[in-house]
């Protein structure tokens, strides 16, 4: 009723036209406001992540205090791009012993349970659980699913369409030793960044979404 009542007061005072004007006009103030903010997060990335991403490896944690992990994924519907991801994470530099592989088929109606289910009998670090089709929770409810089967001091998280570098673990556990650090995000690399202007300003905006949620 409040806010009825400042809107018809407003209209009445300056009229239909005068108040679509200043409203449109508050609107765009504001998102220069939020794009400016924005652009300037996305300039401090492009400057700051080549930086952390090529530091030292001396920098790394020794093989022989490395912690444990176990690497969630949740696949609905991923046939066209499981194997790229499989193939991504076999690759991951990191223990065998030390890191395992949980990849959750969320009720896919396509082959990604089935192309699942041989890639975990191919390889032992590699583990598919089930998760039948129709259930809620969306993503954040297949990783549920996945939680029985974590064993590691970190669990890290892809989307079914990544392909991890070999080295993110290793850069992303040199993180925790700091003991007040709970989380670490790491920041994607668009492949085709170079392929044209939409791609660039994709790119762009990833690097600059990453620092603006941080």
């Amino acid at each position: 009723m409040l806010v009825s009542g400042v809107l018809i007061g407003a209209i009445g005072m300056l009229g239909v036209d005068r108040f679509v004007l200043c409203v449109s006009v508050g609107l765009e103030v504001l998102f220069a406001v939020y794009f400016t903010r924005h652009l300037s997060f996305a300039i401090s990335a492009m400057r700051s992540a080549q930086d952390d991403l090529s530091r030292d490896d001396d920098d790394w944690l020794p093989d022989g205090v490395l912690p444990r992990v176990t690497v969630l994924v949740a696949c609905r519907n991923e046939e066209a791009v499981v194997e790229t991801l499989v193939d991504g994470l076999l690759r991951i530099d990191y223990p065998a012993g030390r890191h395992k592989i949980v990849l959750v088929d969320d009720g896919s109606t396509d082959r990604t349970g089935e192309i699942l289910d041989e890639f975990a009998q191919m390889y032992e670090r590699l583990t598919c659980v089930h998760r039948p089709e129709g259930l809620s929770g969306g993503k954040s409810g297949a990783l549920n699913a996945a939680l029985g089967e974590v064993d590691g001091d970190v669990v890290v998280v892809f989307d079914a369409d990544h392909r991890p570098h070999p080295d993110v673990i290793r850069k992303l556990v040199r993180h925790f030793r700091d003991p007040s650090v709970g989380a670490v995000q790491g920041r994607c690399l668009i492949r085709n960044a170079d392929d044209s202007l939409l791609s660039r300003a994709i790119w762009v905006d990833y690097l600059g979404g990453y620092l603006v949620t941080e």
